[in-house]
Order: C-alpha cells, then sequence, then structure tokens
C-alpha cells in the first residue's frame, strides 16, 4: 500500500473510471458456455457440440478451420457451411482417415461429412506423413 500512498486521489480514480469504461464494453463480447458431447442429459442445461459447432461457423466472417476426429453428416452444420462460404468466408477441414486412425474409428470416413459442399477445402494429415507414433 505504501505504492499508493503518493497517488494523487482524483488522478487514481481518473485511470480508474477510464479503466471500468474500457472494460465494461468489452465484457459483453466474451461468452463461456458448457458444450456438451456426451449421451443427452436432461439433470444440466447444455447444448450439443454439433449445434455449438453450427453457431460458430454462422458468426465465421473471413477464415474458418474445423479439424476433427471423427465426423458424421448434420444437415445444419452442412447449411451452415454452405452459407459460410457463400459469403466469402475461406473454409479448410481436417478430418482423420480410418487407416490413420487405426482401430479406434469405424464406419464412414470421416471427409465424407464434408463431401457435397462445393468451396471447402478438405485436408487429412496423411500417416505416412507421420513423424511420431500413430494411434494406440
Amino acid at each position: 500500500m505504501d505504492a499508493l500512498a503518493n497517488v494523487d486521489r482524483s488522478a487514481g480514480l481518473a485511470y480508474l473510471t477510464g479503466l471500468a469504461a474500457g472494460y465494461e464494453p468489452r465484457a459483453t463480447e466474451v461468452t463461456v458456455e458448457v458444450v456438451w458431447s456426451g449421451p443427452a442429459s436432461f439433470h444440466v442445461p447444455v447444448r450439443a457440440t454439433a449445434a455449438v459447432l453450427a453457431d460458430v461457423v454462422g458468426e465465421a466472417k473471413r477464415a474458418l478451420l474445423l479439424m476433427t476426429y471423427s465426423a458424421r453428416h448434420y444437415q445444419p452444420l452442412t447449411d451452415a457451411l454452405r452459407a459460410a462460404v457463400a459469403r466469402g468466408v475461406a473454409v479448410s477441414v481436417v478430418v482423420e482417415t480410418l487407416q490413420g486412425a487405426g482401430s479406434a474409428l469405424a464406419g464412414d470416413e470421416s471427409y465424407q461429412a464434408f463431401t457435397g459442399i462445393g468451396g471447402i477445402d478438405l485436408w487429412h494429415w496423411p500417416s505416412s506423413k507421420w513423424s511420431g507414433p500413430g494411434p494406440k
């Protein structure tokens, strides 16, 4: 507190008032929300990851990079991605392959969730280019 003893109270108040005025508009720009990627829960108010993802895509303005280990077709996300491309957002999607996942994934390749969406760059990291061990 000794350092504050020599501060002019009116200058300190002006500083804190300016700090608060600058902080207030920014405080409403950031929100934190619980997102759930598991079985349905009616006990806790959460939103499903897929719905939140579609909302995030809907808010994108310039560029969007999606990276996923596993993906399935979800029409609201497909619609949001098409709309993002239409408004000029550069969309890149990086997916895991069944081969790259070893036995951890089964079913359709993840990239199939994004086929038919024109204007996106669809990528995967070939296992032949890995510098470390693959999935265990």
